[in-house]
């Protein structure tokens, strides 16, 4: 794992470092004085440089050539803001490839649109069950941070547009809610309205400052954006966290998904006042200070929606803390007492 992440950020910090040294080379006008075509370097560092690097750092990881779209996009975008025009032969069809990304992005959204539509209509019987409609995309595109960043996104969709249909259900015996804390889902309604007011007033604002297809793709983006806040919005709203006789299950809004074994929690307390990012800390506290802190065994990983990551405490904002922790603390007294009468002897 170690060296996956050591290969990691020595392949994107030479992509950031080679794409600075491009940039200066050329406004420097150091390629000129070598009589050195520009645009070749360039086509040599992204198309040649960049999959060889790949190639060496996170190819065995990654498995994918697919992985270099977004560095190939980098390139390109690059070439197109520090090539002359007329220093441009080839670079003028890659150009082409930025228009490509506005119907790949709507193919990309109709995807997930087409998931969620053939998943929840197979669980059109009754309540919607989270983990169920999960577990029909995965069926479709299998697991890793591809898949879980594809659900994040077919929760968005969920939540905006289909939750207010049918009750969802999740799993646990206890369920707390987090939505209340100081008017954490109101001030997100809040914003939602004033997002969506303000994108004709925006649109207009772009149409006639700038151009009017900036105008249609920032309109686009915007109503995006308050479809994105309305999930969020009704995640809040709907997702809680909840325990059971194994686990804690961490859900928070949209992003948090985690899953905490009872028995890697060393203490759960109530605290006050704001906590800065750290490494090592979750933290799902919405717009307030978190009331209540786990502290988990040393070691202990946690998976979310990046993947698994080694994690020391998890900072949480809801609207019960007290009760939350009194059904954390019974739930590990239960799960200790149950584990010392399945190892206790049995006599004949």
């Amino acid at each position: 794992m170690k060296n996956s992440k050591r290969c990691s950020v020595i392949f994107w910090l030479s992509i950031l470092f080679s794409s600075i040294f491009s940039v200066w080379i050329y406004k420097t006008g150091f390629a000129q004085s070598l009589a050195i075509n520009s645009e070749n370097i360039l086509l040599a560092l992204v198309f040649g440089f960049w999959p060889v690097l790949f190639y060496f750092t996170l190819h065995k990881e990654k498995k994918n050539w697919l992985y270099l779209t977004f560095p190939f996009a980098v390139g390109i975008i690059i070439g197109s803001y520090t090539l002359e025009e007329h220093e441009k032969v080839y670079w003028i069809y890659l150009e082409w490839a930025r228009y490509a990304l506005i119907p790949v992005a709507i193919l990309f959204e109709g995807f997930v649109l087409y998931l969620i539509f053939k998943t929840y209509r197979s669980l059109s019987k009754g309540d919607v069950n989270e983990e169920k409609l999960k577990a029909g995309v995965r069926k479709h595109i299998g697991e890793g941070v591809g898949a879980n960043l594809l659900i994040f996104e077919l929760l968005m969709w969920y939540y905006s547009i289909l939750s207010w249909r049918k009750k969802t259900v999740f799993e646990g015996d206890n369920f707390f809610t987090y939505h209340s804390k100081d008017g954490n889902a109101s001030s997100q309604l809040a914003f939602v309205i004033v997002t969506a007011i303000g994108i004709p007033i925006v649109h207009l604002f772009f149409h006639f400052i700038w151009s009017p297809v900036a105008a249609w793709v920032i309109t686009a983006l915007s109503i995006y954006s308050v479809f994105w806040l309305l999930g969020e919005y009704r995640a809040t709203l709907i997702r809680p966290i909840s325990i059971n006789q194994k686990n804690l299950f961490i859900r928070f809004g949209l992003i948090g998904d985690e899953t905490v074994p009872l028995d890697t929690i060393e203490s759960i307390v109530s605290v006050s006042g704001s906590v800065p990012r750290q490494k090592g800390v979750i933290r799902y506290k919405g717009a307030t200070a978190p009331n209540i802190k786990i502290t988990l065994k040393p070691e202990t990983k946690i998976s979310g929606l990046f993947g698994e990551r080694e994690t020391d405490k998890i900072y949480l904002a809801v609207d019960s803390p007290q009760n939350l922790i009194k059904a954390v603390n019974l739930a590990i007294e239960s799960t200790v007492s149950q584990t010392h009468l399945d190892d206790a002897p049995v006599c004949a």
